[in-house]
C-alpha cells in the first residue's frame, strides 16, 4: 500500500492495481485492497495475452475444434458464448499464479513462462476434459428427466446438485483442473441414482451424514455477498462433493481428505471469514 496520507494527517492509503476496462490493461491505484485483489485477478490475464500475442491468438483460433463435440455442447449456450467462456477458462489457466499482489515484474514474467510451457496441446487436453465432464452431465440430466428408470431413480435435491456442479456456467465458475473432479462428482450422482433404486432406505440413511454439511454450504452461499467472497467458499463446495463422493461412491476416490470434521472446521473458518 501507498501512504498518501500528506500533511494533513488524515490516514489514506492507496493500493496499485491493474485494471482491466476496454480490452486494455492499465496501472492504477485504488482504495481498497480488496478491491484491487479483485481487479487485478481479471487483469492479470489479459495483460499475458497481451504480452504473448501472437502465439495465443493462434491457441484462441484452435478452440474451434470444439464443435467436434456436438450436441452435448447445447447446455453451456451458443457457441460464440462457449467459445468465448472457453478461451477466458484457459486463460485464466494460463496465467493462474499464487498471489498477483504486489506487483512485481519477477512474478509476470515468470507467469509469461508458465502460460508458454501450459499453452503445448492445451486445447486437445482441454476439449477431452469438456467432453468427458459434458457427457457425464448428460447421463445425470437423463435420469433427472427420467425420474426413474430400470437402473436408476431420481434423488431428492438431484436436480440442484446438477446445476451446482455443472451449471450453464461452469467454464466461468471453475478453473481447469477443476473439470477432471467435476466429471468425477456427476459420475458418483449417477451411481448414487443407481444405488438409490436397490434401496431408498438406505440411500436415506447416507443422506443423514451429508444434510448438515449442505445446509452450512447453504449458509455460506447466502452470506457470500461478491464475486471474492464467492471464490472464497468455493473450496467449501469442492470438499462437500468430494464427501458426497466417499459417501454415495467411494470406490470413485476423492482427491482430497474428506470428514465430517474437516467440513466442521472449513465452514467455522470460512463464518469468521464472511462476517
Amino acid at each position: 500500500a501507498l501512504d498518501l496520507s500528506g500533511d494533513a494527517g488524515l490516514p489514506l492509503k492507496a493500493y496499485p492495481a491493474l485494471v482491466l476496462a476496454e480490452q486494455a490493461v492499465s496501472l492504477r491505484l485504488l482504495p481498497d485492497l480488496d478491491a484491487a485483489i479483485e481487479a487485478t485477478r481479471h487483469a492479470w490475464p489479459a495483460l499475458g495475452e497481451i504480452a504473448l500475442g501472437r502465439d495465443l491468438a493462434w491457441l484462441r483460433r484452435d478452440l474451434k475444434a470444439l464443435k467436434q463435440l456436438g450436441a452435448v455442447l447445447i447446455p453451456l449456450g451458443s457457441f460464440d458464448q462457449i467459445h468465448s467462456d472457453a478461451w477466458l477458462h484457459l486463460r485464466r489457466h494460463l496465467f493462474k499464479t499464487d498471489a498477483t499482489l504486489p506487483l512485481r515484474a519477477a512474478k509476470f514474467e515468470a507467469s509469461l513462462a508458465r502460460a508458454q510451457h501450459e499453452r503445448n496441446g492445451i486445447i486437445h487436453s482441454f476439449t477431452t476434459r469438456l467432453s468427458e465432464l459434458l457427457e457425464a452431465r448428460q447421463n445425470v440430466t437423463l435420469i433427472i428427466e427420467q425420474k426413474k428408470s430400470n437402473k436408476a431413480i431420481s434423488y431428492p435435491g438431484m436436480r440442484e446438485q446438477l446445476n451446482s456442479v455443472a451449471p450453464a456456467d461452469l467454464l466461468q465458475r471453475f478453473d481447469y483442473d477443476d473439470l477432471p473432479h467435476l466429471t468425477r462428482f456427476l459420475k458418483a450422482m449417477r451411481m448414487r441414482a443407481e444405488r438409490a433404486k436397490d434401496s431408498i432406505p438406505r440411500d436415506m440413511e447416507k443422506s443423514k451424514r451429508v444434510a448438515p454439511h449442505e445446509q452450512q454450504y447453504a449458509r455460506l452461499t447466502k452470506a457470500a455477498k461478491n464475486p471474492s467472497q464467492q471464490l472464497l467458499i468455493k473450496p467449501f463446495q469442492m470438499l462437500l462433493e468430494e464427501f458426497k463422493v466417499s459417501v454415495y461412491a467411494q470406490e470413485l476416490g476423492t482427491a482430497q481428505k474428506t470428514s465430517e470434521k474437516r467440513l466442521n472446521t472449513l465452514a467455522e473458518e470460512l463464518e469468521r471469514k464472511l462476517k
